[in-house]
């Protein structure tokens, strides 16, 4: 019931946090890389994060841990591994908007289940918008809309859309959900 002109941009930025299927990754320590280089993160929420994405254990098996420096040719980082970063960075930011852009597109079926799991654990009341073309990512979604050519073609639940025999159902078939 607020009029969005009205919220300052800054503040409004501030409220979203936003995962691409690419990203970047800075030269710097894993650490400052989760972070952004901010000193006010809870650590402690920070490891639970990482140990629920699965990113944890391989961050403890590399000889600086949390200290140890990426973004170069030093230690070379799968996709799946940045993404990762990437999604450990926005949820350690407490965003209350979470835009998912193909953002575990490198991740197989049971990594991308555990990273959706967990940002439902530590935000089950945000808002989050997913853009996905693997349909795995969108079961536990409360509303989807199908877009084709640039339009809305279908929208609804998940178990609607499955029983009408339109191109949502096709893409189900095709993917063998």
């Amino acid at each position: 019931n607020e009029n969005i002109s009205m919220i300052n941009d800054e503040d409004w930025l501030q409220k979203i946090s936003v995962i691409s299927q690419s990203g970047y990754i800075f030269h710097d320590s894993i650490l400052k890389n989760i972070t952004m280089f901010n000193n006010n993160v809870n650590i402690t929420r920070l490891y639970k994060i990482t140990k629920d994405l699965g990113l944890h254990s391989f961050v403890n098996s590399l000889p600086r841990k949390y200290d140890t420096i990426i973004g170069g040719k030093e230690i070379p980082l799968s996709g799946g591994q940045q993404q990762k970063i990437r999604i450990a960075r926005a949820l350690v930011s407490n965003p209350e908007i979470l835009i998912l852009d193909e953002a575990t597109s490198n991740q197989d079926a049971i990594s991308e289940d555990k990273i959706m799991k967990t940002i439902r654990k530590y935000y089950p009341k945000i808002t989050i918008i997913i853009i996905a073309h693997r349909f795995f990512t969108l079961r536990q979604t409360d509303f989807i809309y199908f877009i084709e050519d640039g339009k809305i073609r279908e929208e609804g639940k998940w178990d609607k859309l499955k029983k009408n025999n339109g191109s949502f159902m096709k893409m189900l078939k095709l993917q063998k959900i």
